[in-house]
């Protein structure tokens, strides 16, 4: 069964993923998802734009095509090895998603990372690793090269945690939305001029 941690990271990745790319109001949007989404939602207050209005790029698999229904549906609990498949698909139809392996479970199960960014960031991850690897270890740079790896750098979040077992939804609707080249505006707000995509 999969961990509630996994879940809120999947949840989390979603909302944050759509801050890159696009315009998500200049796309077709899925109505039958959003359809759905209103359908199932108790309280009109979770139903902000973050969660409605998924773009229906026929290039890019939506979770209702892959799965039959929308993540979070009611009775329904996708488990990791089918998230993971999805993300699969989401990095073979987009160049602004990759998936990657970073460690093994107790249980030899796969600890994926979904890395999320512009093809340019995408095509320079080795280098952005080597910035942040540089930065992370006080004894490999000097305080006089910090401002300049800092200007050479991504801001890179991490999001991982788990709370809700349903909190993948709001993943899996955020790295299609991000990977059908949507941004979130709200998130672009808050990032300085110079970071914003």
């Amino acid at each position: 069964m999969p961990s509630t941690k996994l879940q809120l990271l999947h949840a989390a990745l979603l909302v944050f993923l759509s801050s890159f790319y696009g315009d998500i109001y200049a796309q077709q949007i899925d109505e039958t998802y959003n359809n759905k989404i209103k359908e199932y939602t108790t309280d009109k207050r979770f139903l902000p734009a973050s969660v409605l209005n998924l773009p229906d790029d026929p290039k890019v698999p939506s979770p209702r095509k892959v799965f039959g229904d929308i993540i979070g549906a009611p009775g329904i609990m996708h488990h990791t090895n089918e998230m993971y498949a999805y993300y699969q698909q989401l990095a073979q139809t987009s160049p602004f998603l990759k998936v990657m392996q970073v460690g093994t479970t107790e249980e030899g199960r796969a600890i994926n990372l979904i890395v999320i960014g512009s093809e340019q960031t995408m095509q320079r991850l080795d280098h952005y690793k080597k910035q942040m690897e540089l930065l992370a270890d006080p004894r490999k740079a000097r305080d006089q090269d910090v401002a300049k790896i800092i200007a050479d750098s991504k801001p890179i979040f991490y999001l991982n945690g788990g709370l809700h077992s349903p909190g993948r939804a709001a993943t899996a609707l955020r790295l299609r939305t991000n990977a059908a080249g949507a941004p979130c505006r709200r998130t672009q707000k808050y990032m300085p001029r110079g970071l914003r995509a």
